[in-house]
């Protein structure tokens, strides 16, 4: 649910809003951590310390595993947004005609950044 709310919410939200998702990274992080952390009860196998544990019951094991890469990926979108996009570094107007277009599309085709590269394909 969280995964959702960050991704298909608001882009812009309240000071408090952002805190309370802020607030969130710490538990985020023990949920996504290795199983040899001890900072990771949630993670702990039932019945000891270690993955020869998951031998006999193999779903244990995935769900865990889901439960890290989510939360390491709701983790990364909360941290992710306080970044700034391409859009608000250039601050550019539009490009009006079509050499303008072109020159734009090979400035982006030139970029470091993936995404940026294809915008300029594109």
């Amino acid at each position: 649910l969280l995964i959702a709310v960050l991704e298909l919410g608001s882009v812009r939200r309240s000071d408090i809003d952002e805190a309370v998702l802020s607030s969130l990274l710490p538990s985020l992080r023990s949920l996504s951590v290795p199983d040899d952390d001890p900072h990771a009860p949630l993670l702990s196998p039932v019945s000891g310390p270690n993955d020869s544990d998951f031998e006999g019951n193999p779903l244990l094991g995935t769900v865990r595993a889901e439960l890290a890469e989510m939360s390491t990926h709701a983790a990364a979108l909360i941290l992710s947004r306080s970044a700034s996009t391409v859009e608000e570094e250039e601050a550019l107007p539009g490009p009006a005609t079509i050499d303008d277009i072109v020159a734009h599309a090979e400035r982006d085709l030139q970029s470091d950044s993936p995404p940026v590269r294809a915008r300029g394909v594109v």
